[in-house]
């Protein structure tokens, strides 16, 4: 019994020790400019995404002098929340069992800087192991069978790849576009997860309400200025009265940018779902590009000599999506 209290008592003045030191150390580079961010043991995440999701950002030398940019100053509080948003980037990223401690400090009392080396134990990763989809409703005339087998041609979370909580929210938007593509205008996903820590696997189960089909209202067209709305209207895909399709917005917008006559186009159906009503209206906002380009240029030459050109476009020209296009040399 005395030796494993003189064993406890030891080991309780070394982490004192350790505590204590490292207290000081902290405290003497607070304020101190972060020159530089160093990771050990990332495997999986590159140190950029790492770096993205701090507060104290790095500068060195060459950039300080090129863009003007001040480097963080650091501070033993804002590096242990640093510390505590890495771990948080790798849950996210499928690693439930990872840490970050800062492993050293190089400081540098001349220049008031200080280097920042972090230690990083990934572990494992959580695995998919199984995905699932059910629909609330059996009304929907929907073969979930069929759809559910294209859906996992598309869904990046699927058996044996690593769980990721940006894939898993990209998934959920392709399940609820499926429907959406189907009529569904107002479908609502949703997911548990049927996690086994012990394993590191985890199962996907989506929920979805299709709700009731829905068709397209009438469209407005905002911000044409030299470009009719009867041409704009030859570009869409779709007609009041027909099946709601998201799809055919993509396409729609796609045509009009093909034109090369806007800069700015934006189809968004106007949507309620607190009322979820049908048909549904669709609002287009454009913003034309300038009609007249112009570019020149000139030099000189021991067997041209002299030498310049002029292009010259114009579109829109006699209406629609003509462009009319001019060069001139000399």
């Amino acid at each position: 019994m005395v030796c494993d209290l003189r064993k406890i008592l030891a080991e309780f003045v070394v982490v004192l020790i350790f505590t204590f030191g490292w207290s000081i150390v902290a405290s003497a580079q607070e304020n101190y400019s972060v020159r530089k961010v160093v990771f050990h043991g990332n495997k999986t995440l590159k140190k950029d995404i790492l770096l993205e999701g701090m507060v104290l950002e790095p500068v060195s030398y060459l950039q300080k002098l090129l863009t003007k940019d001040e480097p963080s100053l650091y501070s033993t509080e804002l590096i242990n929340i640093d510390l505590k948003r890495l771990v948080g980037i790798y849950q996210s990223e499928g690693f439930l069992d990872a840490q970050a401690e800062v492993k050293s400090l190089k400081i540098n009392d001349k220049r008031n800087t200080v280097k920042i080396i972090i230690q990083i134990q990934e572990g494992e990763p959580t695995l998919i192991d199984t995905v699932s989809i059910h629909m609330i409703s059996d009304s929907a005339q929907v073969d979930l069978e069929l759809i559910t087998k294209k859906l996992l041609r598309k869904l990046e979370l699927v058996k044996k790849e690593r769980f990721r909580d940006e894939s898993l929210n990209l998934d959920i938007q392709i399940i609820g576009d499926a429907f959406r593509n189907l009529g569904y205008a107002y479908v609502r996903t949703s997911y548990k997860l049927q996690l086994q820590p012990d394993k590191l696997i985890t199962g996907i189960e989506y929920t979805v309400d299709p709700g009731h089909k829905c068709e397209f209202g009438e469209t407005t067209i905002q911000g044409n200025k030299h470009v009719s709305e009867k041409f704009i209207k030859k570009q869409f895909t779709y007609k009041p009265g027909e099946l709601y399709d998201k799809s055919q917005l993509t396409k729609t917008q796609k045509n009009l940018f093909q034109l090369q006559l806007f800069r700015v186009v934006s189809v968004l159906p106007q949507t309620n779902p607190k009322t979820r009503k049908t048909p549904i209206p669709v609002h287009l906002f454009i913003e034309e590009a300038p009609r007249l380009t112009t570019r020149f240029g000139a030099g000189y030459g021991t067997e041209d000599q002299f030498r310049a050109f002029l292009d010259f476009g114009y579109k829109g020209f006699l209406g629609g999506g003509r462009h009319l296009k001019k060069k001139m040399k000399h």
